[in-house]
């Protein structure tokens, strides 16, 4: 699946962390017109990696910020999708934080990024960009 020129971008856990390491393959994400978004759910995932690296609240909301995401509330409405997209992709390695970002994705129409490879070839309704 490909996105239009105006499909919202959702970002997974793994993307924003690997702009934030200056990984391999984040330059389309540094270079994104738009505001990306991301479900309140992967922002609690980017918090609790950095602050098991030894990261302070005060540096981790700093370099969030520049960023800029757009943070979106894990509706009740999503609970269910993100089960049934949990429940078909669990033996691939998905992750219920994965399967936020992608019911959120999917939700409202828009594209989820990750750089979690396990992703490849998943077809839960959504569409997906690897960043690498």
């Amino acid at each position: 699946m490909s996105s239009g020129p105006s499909d919202p971008i959702v970002l997974d856990a793994s993307a924003i962390l690997a702009v934030i390491q200056d990984e391999a393959g984040t330059d389309a994400l540094r270079s994104l017109e738009t505001v990306p978004l991301v479900s309140a759910i992967n922002l609690v995932e980017v918090h609790a990696v950095m602050a098991r690296a030894g990261v302070t609240s005060d540096v981790i909301r700093a370099t969030l910020a520049r960023l800029r995401l757009e943070v979106l509330p894990f509706a009740p409405t999503l609970v269910e999708g993100a089960a049934e997209i949990h429940a078909r992709g669990r033996k691939r390695g998905l992750s219920l934080g994965d399967a936020a970002c992608l019911a959120t994705a999917r939700a409202i129409g828009g594209e989820a990024w990750t750089a979690d490879s396990a992703w490849r070839g998943l077809d839960v309704g959504v569409r997906i960009r690897l960043i690498r």
